[in-house]
């Protein structure tokens, strides 16, 4: 686990009767915790998307999640900067939001992060930022390369023409093990398909082993998933032990 500026990550080895116990632990705000998840349960970490609130989102959301999940355990940060020019230009603070929640709630827990839209393309930079090693799956539902780029339609060019943050962002994810589903609709005017055609080229161009891709045909931006899309996603849960 990797933690920047006011955290730092030490492995604390200790030997009981010749047996070598090994307890990561983690360093924040002056308190050592361990990030060893507590039990089994499994939790929710929720990125909403532009124009959306912490409210509604916990309410949408929680069927996305697998259905042994009970909604208690589910949490959605209250982004501090909301509008388009910060999305584009203080990504940053939605990270610190992200990251805040994961340090005081889920560092010790096993979750499934998921995000919509401009919540899906925050996931990926707090994720590289803070390589969370108790992360067990990824869903990214709409997202776009870059904000920025979304609200001009259609991608133009091929991968390449993707911000250079967000290759940077994705390539520093270091678990490329890390389960990753990516849901999007056919006929989103918002931010096209080709936004997740462009992200899933590149998670696989970068080695990622267990990475999806499904396009769904009847909706729009805002319909999250349809009965395929919701349908792969609790496949998609299944295939990775996450539905008990």
């Amino acid at each position: 686990m990797k933690l920047k500026n006011v955290s730092y990550s030490f492995l604390m080895v200790t030997i009981l009767i010749g047996n070598i116990h090994t307890v990561q632990e983690s360093y924040y705000w002056g308190e050592f915790r361990s990030t060893t998840p507590v039990d089994e349960t499994l939790y929710g970490l929720f990125s909403y998307g532009l124009g959306d609130n912490s409210v509604n989102a916990k309410k949408s959301y929680y069927h996305l999640m697998p259905e042994v999940c009970n909604q208690n355990n589910c949490y959605v940060p209250t982004f501090s900067k909301d509008s388009l020019i910060s999305s584009i230009f203080q990504s940053w603070s939605y990270v610190n939001d992200l990251s805040d929640v994961w340090y005081k709630l889920l560092y010790n827990k096993n979750f499934i992060a998921i995000g919509h839209s401009r919540g899906a393309e925050m996931l990926i930079h707090f994720i590289a930022d803070c390589d969370p090693d108790n992360l067990k799956a990824l869903v990214l539902i709409a997202a776009p390369v870059s904000v920025g780029f979304a609200f001009k339609g259609k991608i133009v060019g091929d991968p390449v023409a993707v911000p250079a943050k967000t290759l940077a962002s994705i390539k520093d994810i270091k678990n490329k093990q890390l389960p990753i589903i990516l849901l999007h609709q056919q006929n989103d005017k918002l931010v096209t398909v080709e936004h997740s055609h462009c992200l899933f080229k590149e998670f696989k161009a970068q080695g990622f082993k267990n990475v999806s891709l499904v396009i769904m045909q009847s909706g729009g931006h805002n319909d999250l998933l349809d009965k395929k899309g919701y349908q792969a996603l609790q496949q998609f849960y299944k295939k990775n032990g996450l539905v008990v």
